[in-house]
């Protein structure tokens, strides 16, 4: 990600101009929200009878699922504790794990901002990783998550080292 950052920005700040460019960024973005997607469980209603997996339900039986969950099932997405934003490649990433990829939920329901907030991430992370390298801090406790209306990383202990100077 930092050698792509370095071709495609050339030391200048990062713009909007500048995310179909980043492969490779968006990539990583992707692979995070699928490992951590930021709504782990949501609801709906049921309008009319209908079969799920087999199942009849009746109409207003409420039906939960979880993208975390579905993130990690090994048929869809092999070996899915593994971060790997290369499985997002145009060659490797089946329909399948498109169609199965929800970090901002589905359908009529889904989050109206995941095009402003992928967009939002990826010029935010140019703009870090251009100018620095996070490292994790091996004399820090781990990483810690919460889990309420969203997930919520409580702390993310890195280092951070100056790759280059900053343009801010």
């Amino acid at each position: 990600m930092h050698q792509e950052l370095d071709d495609v920005l050339d030391g200048n700040p990062p713009s909007f101009a500048d995310l179909p460019r980043l492969g490779h960024l968006n990539r990583c973005l992707t692979e995070a929200l699928r490992m951590t997607p930021p709504g782990w469980i949501f609801s709906r209603s049921v309008t009319s009878a209908t079969e799920l997996g087999g199942v009849q339900l009746p109409a207003r039986t409420d039906v939960f699922w979880s993208p975390y969950l579905l993130h990690r099932l090994p048929d869809v997405f092999p070996a899915p504790d593994t971060y790997d934003p290369d499985r997002w490649l145009p060659e490797r990433a089946s329909s399948r794990q498109w169609k199965a990829l929800l970090p901002f939920g589905h359908g009529s329901r889904k989050c109206i901002g995941d095009t402003f907030g992928m967009a939002e991430a990826a010029l935010i992370l140019a703009a870090i990783a251009s100018h620095w390298r996070l490292v994790p801090d091996p004399h820090a406790p781990p990483a810690r998550q919460t889990v309420s209306a969203t997930m919520i990383l409580r702390s993310l202990p890195v280092i951070a080292l100056r790759r280059r100077p900053t343009f801010w």
